[in-house]
């Protein structure tokens, strides 16, 4: 009995009968020969013609992909995944080896355009990922890392603008514009602390943490106290970082939009002229 040749034949060509068939005629010059998946090594005898199927670990391969593309089954699995993975830690190798990936796929350009592109995440989605990050803080050394890694480098006009667009779409959802103020300014300073008894006898209270915008086409300001059931204002400007503007200018602002605003400056405020200075100004605009 002769001996059967071997041809060694990718796993995705595995079961394509015309395929095998001419790389076996074209390296041996007749038909009797074995076939072995490069893929998983699984080797099939071949007869008189050439019948092969998918070895059982490319089968499961296909399988696999075509069940995949069930959003409920991969949906289902990758929760599964993720319960399985939450708390372990990935080594420093895998973490060179996942960023230098996601680099070159960023430089190819169009890894970069489906993320720039891509569709906002939904309430849902959003408020998972917020809950997930809760409580966690970066380490030091890993913000000082991608400082250093984003140190010089510089947006695209059209990164920026379409970034600029979304910041601004962004903006206009009262929650997320309350959320952001009110994370960078979560209570008043000392100044307007020191403020809130005298005003609190006339029925103001603090606004300057997001609370409350004035908006306009051309801008939106958010007063830093505002009077109860009354479109009556309250800002205290500090000295010196409000040095060489004009008052009248904001309140000219304000006036265009219904208000009425009462500016006091840090000085005025020290002094203790702010009680009788909002008394005057209520009985001359009531």
């Amino acid at each position: 009995m002769a001996r059967r040749k071997i041809v060694i034949v990718p796993g995705d060509l595995i079961g394509s009968n015309t395929v095998i068939e001419e790389l076996a005629r074209d390296r041996f010059g007749h038909r009797r020969f074995r076939v072995v998946c490069n893929l998983c090594r699984a080797q099939r005898d071949v007869f008189g013609q050439a019948i092969a199927k998918r070895c059982h670990s490319c089968a499961n391969r296909e399988s696999t992909a075509a069940t995949w593309t069930n959003p409920a089954v991969r949906s289902r699995r990758s929760a599964g995944i993720s319960r399985a993975l939450k708390g372990h830690s990935v080594g420093s190798e895998i973490r060179r080896h996942i960023g230098a990936t996601v680099h070159a796929r960023w430089i190819e350009g169009a890894y970069s355009h489906v993320v720039w592109n891509r569709e906002p995440l939904s309430a849902s989605v959003r408020k998972r990922i917020g809950l997930a990050l809760r409580g966690r803080k970066r380490p030091l050394a890993v913000g000082i890392k991608i400082g250093n890694a984003l140190r010089g480098r510089r947006r695209t006009a059209t990164q920026r603008a379409r970034f600029s667009m979304a910041i601004k779409l962004k903006w206009q959802d009262p929650i997320y514009r309350t959320a952001v103020l009110q994370g960078r300014k979560s209570a008043p300073n000392k100044l307007e602390t020191s403020l809130q008894p005298v005003l609190a006898e006339f029925g103001f209270r603090y606004t300057g943490g997001g609370d409350f915008w004035v908006h306009r086409k051309d801008g939106s300001h958010n007063p830093d106290f505002k009077k109860t059931g009354e479109r009556k204002l309250v800002e205290v400007w500090g000295d010196y970082w409000h040095r060489g503007e004009n008052p009248d200018d904001l309140q000219t602002w304000y006036a265009t939009m219904g208000y009425d605003c009462l500016i006091l400056w840090e000085s005025e405020v020290n002094a203790g002229r702010a009680r009788d200075r909002v008394r005057k100004w209520l009985n001359s605009t009531s």
